[in-house]
């Protein structure tokens, strides 16, 4: 039972290890309810993909990679959510099933489409414009699907709400959201070499089928999911920070 809120999410701004080491804290205490979360929303996508052919060219990569970022944003979307409710919940004490996390994922899922792609369509044109403008904006906007799940904001003014957060120190956002995506990109892709190392293994005794493609890169998606609470607690951090400053 979280004793103190902000023990959890700090009294001024954490480092990148205690955040870590905060996030792997929750993550382990609750592993069980967040790989419930992942394996409801990910085997639908992890069963779609099993029939993309493999990409053989750079072409095909490509497309193969835009067929996961659809698939991420239209349904894996709603697992992020659905941990965000869950961690946001337990860090406040407050007692939250997988399911009922679901739920509250459902029913602000148009919401989450309608503003993740309004989102997009300023980074498309500001990325046409100029690759610096882009790239500033998109870490300005890092937050905005947190604001719409967990502080019921929307449209332009979950954009804004994010802006806010990260007004005044985007140089240290940006230096955190790099760690953090460097870690996870380490962590997923041992996770990957593992899990397909093993599959491979086994593909010696056993023909490859749907199960083995599945469950494999769940391995991939559980372990993703820690960076999700990486997400979360470094949010609350920076909104906690900002509202202290005020």
């Amino acid at each position: 039972m979280v004793q103190n809120v902000k023990d959890v999410i700090g009294k001024s701004r954490l480092g990148v290890g205690q955040i870590l080491s905060r996030a792997w804290s929750l993550w382990r205490d609750n592993f069980w309810t967040i790989f419930w979360i992942t394996l409801i929303v990910y085997i639908p996508v992890n069963v779609i993909l099993y029939f993309v052919p493999e990409p053989q060219s750079l072409g095909d990569f490509r497309v193969y990679l835009r067929v996961i970022q659809i698939l991420e944003f239209f349904i894996g979307i709603l697992a992020t959510m659905a941990v965000a409710f869950f961690v946001d919940a337990r860090i406040h004490g407050k007692s939250l099933e997988y399911k009922d996390s679901l739920k509250k994922s459902l029913s602000r899922w148009h919401l989450l489409i309608g503003t993740g792609l309004l989102q997009g369509l300023f980074l498309l044109g500001l990325f046409i414009l100029l690759i610096v403008p882009g790239i500033i904006f998109s870490v300005y906007w890092s937050f905005t699907l947190f604001a719409v799940a967990l502080r019921n904001e929307k449209w332009k003014s979950a954009m804004d709400y994010s802006k806010s957060l990260v007004s005044g120190r985007w140089w240290s956002v940006f230096g955190y959201l790099l760690a953090f995506g460097i870690i996870a990109l380490f962590v997923t892709g041992i996770a990957g070499f593992l899990s397909g190392f093993f599959f491979g293994f086994v593909e010696y005794f056993v023909p490859r089928n749907i199960v083995f493609d599945v469950i494999s890169n769940l391995v991939v998606d559980v372990a993703s999911s820690f960076f999700t609470v990486v997400s979360v607690l470094f949010f609350l951090n920076l909104e906690s920070t900002k509202m202290k400053k005020k």
